[in-house]
């Protein structure tokens, strides 16, 4: 009687051939597949030694991840874990390997942002640091933008700084060189200053200033130092054109145009005669009282043969010198209008000196000198017409006769009372010349 064959491998075996030929019952074993490469799980039915093949398999290890790239292979510590090798969106790779949501924004009362977040790491929050400012006034509130430790941030600067990117205040730059450059842009605490290279002058009808224009923009400008042709150098130092001709029937002009003034016209007058109606020596101007332009307006010259002429003039050694028509022409040397000092104003214009005193005993000063007139003696005139007999009388005058002689009038002026009368009509004390020859 015959029997299966019912030949098998050991557990962990697999048939290889297999003899089953009614006389023999054997098979060839060989061992399961039990491990598989780095990175690679052993997946298939379990080795039980029946089976006539090996069906296991080594697969890739795959993880999971939700909010990123999941790892495989040898980067998968386990077929199925959860494990990331990256993220995206707002999470980042945290511990474990797994994707974590980033952190709540800053408080922006409180806080600054010291780490912003991406997919590696988190977002980091630090207390909100104090501002500084070395040349200025701080931000005050919290200072945000700066780092963590605080740092300059200012509202506005003092001295010579200007508020500059980055909310800090910067030195103004070094002043512009003077032979090279111009101040385009003066400095400030909000603004630096400018400087642009000097420009080169110009002029339209002239010649212009060389060695740089500093006077003028940018571009460079009109600056003339000369004028040619019919133009004339103005304020501002351009070159003006002459004004029009004068109007022929109604101007005259006053002043004539150069390349340094401009031509000027007043009103047509009647033509100015300086002798017209005039007697030789009298005085006269050359130009025109009314021509304002005219350099000789106020000089006074002399009338001679119908001409304004000043080649003559007057002296005067003891006074002031007559001048203009009181100086006639012919008339020149000492001529004088007044004198000063022990002289006056004779005839001919000259200062003579004084008369000297009158004689104490036989003249009377009847007129005493003066700058414009000559001292008067007068002989004294005895009572009776002469000076002997009773006059003696009269030789004892008093103060009070003085006094009283000198107030009488000519109607009473009597020897009776001590009193002459002089060849003049005056009236004085009486003196007797008899009594000083008795004496």
């Amino acid at each position: 009687m015959c029997t299966a064959c019912d030949a098998k491998c050991s557990n962990g075996q697999h048939i290889t051939t297999t003899i089953c030929d009614g006389t023999r019952n054997s098979v060839t074993c060989k061992d399961c597949k039990t491990t598989c490469p780095s990175g690679q799980f052993l997946d298939g039915p379990t080795c039980d030694g029946m089976g006539i093949q090996d069906t296991t398999a080594c697969l890739t290890k795959t993880c999971t991840c939700s909010h990123g790239v999941a790892a495989t292979g040898t980067a998968c510590p386990g077929n199925g874990h959860t494990n990331c090798i990256s993220c995206v969106g707002e999470f980042y790779l945290g511990t474990g390997s797994t994707c974590l949501p980033w952190s709540a924004p800053c408080n922006p009362n409180t806080e600054v942002e010291s780490m912003s977040p991406s997919n590696m790491r988190d977002r980091s929050c630090s207390p909100v640091p104090t501002c500084t400012c070395s040349h200025g006034v701080a931000q005050s509130g919290g200072c945000p933008q700066s780092n963590g430790n605080g740092g300059e941030r200012c509202i506005s600067c003092v001295g010579e700084f200007y508020l500059g990117t980055g909310s800090t205040c910067l030195p103004w730059s070094a002043p512009c060189n003077p032979t090279t450059e111009v101040e385009s842009t003066s400095p400030s605490n909000v603004r630096d200053r400018s400087c642009s290279p000097v420009p080169t002058c110009t002029c339209s009808h002239g010649v212009a200033q060389s060695g740089g224009c500093p006077q003028s923009n940018g571009n460079g400008g009109e600056r003339c130092i000369s004028c040619v042709g019919e133009f004339y150098l103005g304020t501002g130092s351009t070159c003006l054109p002459w004004s029009a001709p004068c109007n022929p029937t109604t101007e005259v002009e006053s002043t004539s145009p150069s390349n340094v003034r401009d031509r000027s016209c007043k009103p047509t007058t009647t033509t100015y005669e300086p002798c017209k109606n005039k007697l030789d020596g009298d005085g006269c101007q050359l130009c025109d009282p009314q021509d304002t332009d005219c350099l000789e307006t106020s000089v006074v010259k002399q009338c001679q043969s119908g001409t304004c002429d000043a080649h003559h003039r007057c002296t005067c050694s003891h006074g002031v010198a007559r001048t203009g028509s009181a100086c006639p022409v012919g008339g020149e040397g000492e001529r004088c209008v007044s004198c000063s000092g022990d002289f006056y104003l004779g005839t001919h214009s000259t200062c003579m000196p004084w008369s000297p005193p009158c004689h104490s005993t036989t003249e009377v000063e009847s007129t005493s000198p003066s700058n414009t007139r000559d001292r008067v003696c007068e002989d004294v005139v005895a009572p009776g017409g002469g000076g002997g007999g009773d006059g003696g009388d009269g030789g004892d005058e008093t103060s009070d006769d003085v006094s009283r002689c000198t107030a009488m009038e000519q109607s009473v002026c009597t020897p009776a009372n001590k009193c002459i009368r002089t060849s003049s009509g005056g009236c004085i004390p009486y003196e007797d010349p008899s009594s000083e020859s008795l004496e």
